[in-house]
């Protein structure tokens, strides 16, 4: 129960500095600025390694068929 208390001492001291200190909250805020810029631009950075695997399977996808229709004689009158 002692480590609990604690614990809650701490954070309602550290929302207290947060509200009472403008130097703390705009360090705080920009540590929150700087970690959301960032996980966002990690996420888009995975999102267009994502759309780049997918446009090579559909290139490679598109090749394939091309070459199955290019297996395909044009004229199938020689198999009738």
């Amino acid at each position: 129960m002692g480590s609990i208390w604690f614990s809650y001492y701490f954070f309602v001291e550290d929302i207290k500095l947060l509200l009472h200190d403008p130097t703390y909250l705009i360090f705080v805020l920009y540590c929150v600025v700087v970690f959301t810029i960032y996980s966002f631009g990690k996420w888009l950075e995975l999102s267009k390694e994502e759309l780049d695997q997918e446009e090579m399977q559909l290139k490679n996808e598109y090749k394939l068929i091309k070459e199955i229709n290019n297996l395909i004689p044009e004229d199938l009158s020689s198999f009738i």
